[in-house]
């Protein structure tokens, strides 16, 4: 469980609140796309601490604050006077639609989007494939993207945090989750569309106690949704977190970072979303909600 946990947070669910009087109103739970921080520069700044003065080479602020015209949500720094060297963290808002970044996002519309990944997800599959022999289930996927990037969500506006921001793929058999050694695959077993925005899979999605994964579109506009990881048994809990395909990701900013030791992920205070209400006030069309959606012969 400890391990799901790990993971999951990779996915950015389960993020800490910094306040918590979200509005049941759907409307209002939702960040606005056009809201904005502070005004925000393309690239961080360098360390301006005096060399010559050690005790001010040691410091944490938290954000949003201007400087050299980057808007940064964390910085930190810590001198070791053993070793007389500094390490410093920092955080801050990229735009440039330009980056290295934006140009990753872009490309990562399926597992195999570089050499790296396609290799992993090649000898991923041919392990699955080995385990399960018989031809895997084909599923009419609809209208659910098939690729989606995790988003958190910071002072009512959207954003991509690279520190997390481990895929996932659909495809018409597998549920395929971007992790450190790789995107993992794992057979959808059954799949329903329960309505127009809520898409049902069974799946483990690559964890032992998880069993199906809910994908509610809460925005139908920007195709944002909910996430919900769900076992079976009741002391399972259930995991939620917020998604977007990356066309929508192209059009939000990032958070990037800069560091010389891991961050510890919870250097920024980020927005709890209400999930729940996000869920429950989504706009529901008439669809049989008893149509269960077949394998496809």
């Amino acid at each position: 469980m400890i391990l799901l946990i790990g993971l999951l947070s990779a996915g950015c669910l389960g993020r800490r609140t910094a306040n918590d009087n979200t509005d049941n109103n759907v409307t209002a739970a939702l960040p606005a796309a056009d809201s904005a921080v502070a005004e925000t520069a393309v690239a961080p700044v360098c360390d301006s601490i005096p060399e010559a003065n050690p005790e001010a080479r040691n410091f944490e602020r938290h954000g949003p604050f201007v400087e050299n015209d980057t808007t940064f949500l964390y910085q930190s720094s810590v001198y070791d006077p053993e070793h007389d060297r500094t390490s410093h963290c920092r955080a801050y808002i990229e735009m440039n639609r330009e980056s290295e970044s934006y140009r990753l996002l872009a490309s990562c519309t399926t597992p195999g989007y570089n050499d790296w990944n396609r290799d992993s997800f090649a000898q991923y599959l041919e392990l699955l494939k080995e385990q399960h022999p018989e031809p895997l289930p084909v599923y009419s996927l609809q209208e659910c993207p098939r690729a989606w990037i995790p988003i958190c969500s910071y002072r009512g506006k959207y954003y991509v945090d690279m520190l997390y921001w481990y895929p996932i793929w659909i495809t018409e058999s597998l549920f395929v989750r971007q992790m450190m050694d790789g995107p993992f695959p794992s057979i959808i077993d059954a799949f329903e569309r329960i309505d127009p925005t809520h898409y049902c899979f069974r799946t483990t999605a690559g964890y032992l106690d998880i069993q199906q994964v809910d994908v509610y579109i809460v925005d139908p506009v920007r195709k944002i949704a909910v996430f919900a990881f769900s076992g079976e048994e009741p002391e399972n809990p259930r995991y939620l977190g917020l998604y977007a395909p990356p066309e929508t990701v192209r059009e939000m900013d990032l958070i990037e970072w800069d560091f010389t030791e891991s961050p510890d992920g919870d250097e920024i205070d980020w927005d709890e979303p209400d999930y729940e209400a996000l869920i429950a006030g989504r706009n529901s069309g008439s669809v049989d909600l008893q149509t269960e959606n077949k394998p496809e012969e």
